[in-house]
């Protein structure tokens, strides 16, 4: 399909094709930055900050390849096969089972390993809801029993509030 070509290219175009490309490369950098002919090609690179061309031709790839995989053909394409493997009418095969691929097990098993730390950290979070509304009850709790003994020792009430439930 149209990611075939995509994926030769990211195990590397044939040394064929590379070396005339590196040649008019190095020639280009020497000409942009004045080095000489002895200058070693990674210093003329990294002067330039101009990645090798292989490195520069499989970041192209993947980020081509990735660009293919969110594209709304890709995942028209995908959505049309799914629908031809769940389709009743369709001849049965000996599987009724659609073929994964490795990265859709992978991705899989991600989600799963996603959904259960969401899963750790509410319950972590609970946890710690219940754990401050608990110091916060018993802070509340010395509070009043530190100003009930405030006012039987003082024999004054210790707020307007204790002031005016006194007097009821």
């Amino acid at each position: 399909m149209y990611i075939l070509p995509i994926i030769k290219l990211i195990k590397g175009p044939p040394k064929s094709l590379l070396k005339p490309l590196q040649k008019v490369q190095t020639a280009c950098l020497r000409s942009i930055t004045g080095g000489y002919k002895r200058t070693a090609t990674a210093l003329l690179e990294k002067e330039a900050n101009i990645p090798p061309l292989q490195l520069y031709i499989e970041a192209t790839a993947m980020q081509r390849t990735q660009k293919e995989r969110n594209s709304n053909v890709t995942k028209y394409i995908k959505t049309r096969l799914n629908k031809l493997w769940r389709d009743p009418r369709a001849p049965r095969r000996r599987t009724n089972q659609q073929p994964q691929s490795r990265e859709d097990i992978l991705a899989k098993q991600v989600e799963k390993a996603e959904e259960e730390w969401r899963q750790v950290r509410a319950q972590a979070y609970i946890e710690e809801e219940r754990r401050r509304a608990r110091a916060q009850q018993r802070q509340q709790q010395e509070r009043e029993r530190d100003q009930s003994r405030a006012r039987k020792s003082t024999g004054k009430p210790s707020t307007a509030t204790q002031y005016w439930l006194d007097q009821r």
